[in-house]
């Protein structure tokens, strides 16, 4: 099921299909990212000719929101979709891997700007999805729909999402 993306700042409730991606996993600050995002490239060249966006997957091993203070304590995979047709034949570099994500149902918007700057939309995204009787559900997922890196446009896309539940009564 592919999902039309809206203009900056509007706020969707969306249900996901699951998704076959090739995934590595880290902790604590992203330095590695850049590197990391380069294995995964090329791995999953060689799995097909269509190499999708880079997505990155968050928490924290407490389970709080994370903070830039404790940087120790985050958790993530980044990860790149695979498409329908892939198979996954070769053996894959160390440390990457293949999984199924699924989310089912997700908030999403589109993000425009440094990822620096993105804690406000988030939080509005959340309250939300609060309001409409849900609550988070599972690791906050990035879509990195122009590079992350530290070469990014000021203007760089990212479609930031999170998987919900109905809040208990």
């Amino acid at each position: 099921m592919t999902n039309p993306i809206h203009p900056a700042g509007h706020i969707e409730i969306i249900t996901t299909e699951p998704v076959i991606y090739l995934m590595i996993d880290g902790q604590g600050a992203p330095d590695a990212f850049i590197e990391l995002a380069a294995k995964l490239r090329a791995a999953a060249k060689t799995i097909s000719d269509e190499i999708r966006p880079l997505e990155a997957l968050w928490w924290t091993a407490s389970g709080e929101v994370q903070s830039p203070e404790r940087p120790d304590d985050w958790r993530w995979t980044i990860m790149i979709a695979l498409p329908d047709s892939a198979e996954v034949k070769a053996p894959l570099p160390d440390g990457v891997r293949v999984d199924t994500l699924e989310e089912g149902q997700t908030i999403q918007r589109l993000y425009i700007g440094s990822l620096r700057n993105k804690d406000s939309e988030l939080k509005e995204m959340l309250d939300q999805a609060k309001k409409q009787g849900y609550e988070p559900a599972g690791k906050y997922h990035e879509i990195y729909l122009d590079d992350p890196g530290p070469d990014s446009p000021p203007d760089a896309h990212t479609l930031l999402r999170q998987p919900i539940k109905r809040s208990h009564p």
